[in-house]
């Protein structure tokens, strides 16, 4: 299961003191054949507030082309959520949708406009269809499964087209049920790899402190850790997999950028075929 190497990550990101040109050019060169260390990325980082920053970022950016289109050629893969509820069980300050804020409306739309959406989105070309549910514990637990096996029929698994959620993080079990229900994948964001700065700014219920396999809030649970490896978890129940951070939450915006590259390495380490 996922540990964030604090310690490495923290010292790397404060070392992280720009690049020159010259040496973006070198490394750049470098990230043909092999994935750029961390040292290197903390570099790049640290180059935002370099007089050459915008020569670098358009090599960065050439080199980041060349690399895609190398291995994926020009496809492009579109993917859209469908708004489901903004109902939640959780508080986070830093999201409108929290449990606290009593000013705004809540509700849930149904099976058949949810429906009605993603036939609409699938017939303008969209390939991927995310069902939001955020921290709804009814939605999760009672509406997605049924959702799920609904669409499931739009969406063919012998299709390249994939069927996503993006919900609280959730039990093995739990995740291995949605996954027996027709999901291909869930979209997780950690928010921030810095504990400290998670507590701070998430205070209550599902995303606090986890959940056991009943939807039962975990007395004085570890809702960091319990978020940080869901992956792991959906990984084994044999779902597709994200990892993302939001960018700012934590000032300290070099060590979340590195522990992001840091999670995907071990997760397509770990667990790609």
């Amino acid at each position: 299961m996922y540990q964030v190497p604090v310690d490495e990550l923290r010292t790397t990101s404060s070392a992280a003191v720009g690049i020159t040109l010259k040496e973006a050019a070198y490394i750049l060169d470098q990230a043909q054949h092999r994935p750029l260390l961390p040292t290197e990325l903390s570099e790049f980082i640290g180059a935002i507030n370099s007089p050459d920053f915008e020569k670098i970022k358009a090599a960065v950016l050439d080199c980041s082309a060349s690399i895609r289109t190398r291995k994926y050629g020009r496809s492009v893969t579109t993917l859209s959520p469908v708004e489901v509820t903004n109902r939640c069980a959780s508080n986070c300050d830093f999201c409108g949708w929290r449990a606290d804020n009593t000013q705004m409306g809540r509700l849930a739309i149904d099976e058949e406009i949810v429906d009605i959406q993603a036939r609409y989105l699938l017939e303008k070309g969209i390939e991927d269809i995310e069902l939001v549910g955020g921290d709804d514990i009814r939605f999760v637990r009672d509406a997605l499964p049924v959702l799920l096996r609904r669409l499931r029929s739009l969406v063919p698994p012998t299709s390249a087209r994939q069927l996503l959620f993006c919900t609280m993080a959730l039990t093995e079990t739990q995740y291995q049920t949605l996954a027996a229900c027709g999901a291909d994948g869930m979209i997780m964001w950690q928010e921030t790899y810095d504990e400290a700065v998670y507590n701070q700014h998430i205070s209550r219920r599902p995303k606090a402190y986890g959940i056991d396999d009943d939807f039962r809030v975990v007395k004085n649970g570890n809702g960091f850790l319990f978020r940080l490896q869901s992956q792991d978890r959906a990984a084994r129940a044999g779902l597709n997999l994200s990892a993302g951070a939001m960018l700012g939450l934590n000032k300290d915006v070099a060590f979340d950028v590195l522990a992001t590259v840091h999670h995907a390495r071990y997760l397509c380490t770990t667990y790609a075929p």
